[in-house]
């Protein structure tokens, strides 16, 4: 699947993560794959603030309320 990162020009993060998220968001409705690409983007960049707001949401809509919890704290605690 191509991707088009500059399309988040604005998210300030490298373009490798950005496509993760992309691939995330385009495979929505196979929660495993999607999951797949979103813990890949964590495992990256487990501290960056972006990244970490991006999860808590990603997880939260998917009703992972467990793991959205886990992001949440993760954001809170910096």
């Amino acid at each position: 699947m191509e991707t088009d990162t500059n399309r988040f020009s604005w998210f300030d993060v490298a373009d490798d993560i950005k496509e993760l998220l992309i691939l995330a968001a385009a495979t929505w409705e196979n929660t495993e794959e999607s999951t797949k690409y979103m813990q890949q983007a964590l495992a990256k960049t487990a501290d960056n603030t972006d990244i970490l707001v991006a999860a808590y949401r990603y997880f939260y809509y998917k009703n992972n309320y467990g793991l959205a919890l886990t992001t949440a704290e993760k954001i809170t605690a910096k």
